[in-house]
């Protein structure tokens, strides 16, 4: 059984790679980094979002039937797993920012081909 899964991560992870790449468009990941405390100061600091630069599918309607937590408005796309996205981080995508509400990971088998993302304004 093992082998079998196998066999569809080395079929399907790199066909999704080549769709999103081809037919999906440029975002930004923007992260943003934990507080970090100063004691000279006795401040939390913040630093800067980091812009991760990555290839998204066109934005659609989000809809999840077994989950109550969806807003008419919510949008979805799929990203790559060359990163693990985090709710409460963003994306940016055709130069609307939208907040990472929930993070849903796709497998073929063994590994994660994609991560759907839950999208909200």
């Amino acid at each position: 059984m093992g082998q079998a899964l196998t066999v569809l991560d080395d079929k399907l992870v790199p066909k999704l790679r080549d769709i999103i790449n081809l037919y999906g468009v440029p975002a930004y990941y923007l992260e943003t980094p934990l507080n970090v405390y100063d004691p000279t100061t006795g401040k939390s600091l913040v630093g800067d979002n980091t812009r991760i630069p990555l290839t998204v599918s066109p934005p659609g309607r989000f809809s999840r039937q077994i989950n109550d937590s969806v807003l008419i408005d919510d949008m979805g796309v799929y990203i790559l797993p060359d990163l693990v996205p985090k709710p409460g981080n963003r994306i940016e995508v055709n130069a609307i920012t939208y907040n990472i509400v929930m993070v849903f990971p796709l497998y073929t088998g063994l590994l994660i081909a994609a991560y759907k993302l839950q999208l909200r304004k």
